[in-house]
């Protein structure tokens, strides 16, 4: 009774690690760019001896394995219409996968309020707060400030992005942007970014025989 209750136990890990890991829209097609190979083979060396007795050459063999990585965002762009006052969110608004052989690090850049504006002038705004776990929620400027490492398992890693803000009951009516500096719409903004990072470069790739 013991063993098929400890086997009905090992079943349910097994299952629960499964589904926690799974991600059936994260699945990479690993190709190569214009030039680059998949992998890259050289031969040095030789061995060459005149004798009158049997002789051993020594063979070296070395495999330089690259950082390499899949990156993927399910939804880039942001729009919330904003019928009535009062809190908006926490939604989540970004999922994210990365398949890597490599500890990655997320950087966020030019999160911020959303502004309302006016032949570049600033009427109205509205502050931001996001998070990347739903519950700890920064502005978006702080939020800028975040650079958390992937947990990867078994070269898989997810992550989220949430947000939330609030509308006050005299919010000026029109259309709202983040970022505040660039052109879309004939409003000036910059690009929000997300980036990803090796946090280990220091790998030594030469070949040792050369």
């Amino acid at each position: 009774m013991k063993k098929v209750l400890m086997l009905l136990l090992v079943s349910v890990i097994v299952a629960s690690f499964g589904v926690a890991y799974a991600c059936d829209w994260c699945d990479p097609e690993w190709t190569v760019g214009d030039g680059e190979l998949f992998y890259e083979l050289t031969l040095s060396g030789g061995y060459e001896k005149n004798c009158t007795h049997i002789d051993c050459a020594e063979i070296r063999v070395a495999a330089a394995v690259d950082q390499w990585a899949y990156m993927k965002l399910k939804n880039t762009d942001v729009f919330f219409k904003i019928n009535k006052p009062g809190p908006v969110g926490p939604e989540l608004v970004i999922e994210g996968c990365v398949v890597s052989n490599g500890q990655l690090a997320i950087d966020v850049k030019g999160f911020d309020g959303l502004r309302l504006r006016e032949n570049g002038v600033e009427i109205d705004m509205m502050g931001c707060w996001y998070s990347w776990d739903n519950v700890n929620f920064v502005p978006g400027f702080q939020f800028n400030d975040t650079a958390p490492v992937i947990t990867l398992e078994y070269g898989l890693g997810l992550f989220n992005i949430y947000m939330k803000f609030d509308v006050e009951n005299d919010q000026t009516p029109g259309l709202y942007f983040d970022p505040e500096d660039g052109v879309s719409q004939g409003i000036v903004h910059a690009k929000n970014e997300i980036c990803f990072t090796y946090t280990d470069c220091n790998i030594n790739l030469n070949n040792p025989w050369i």
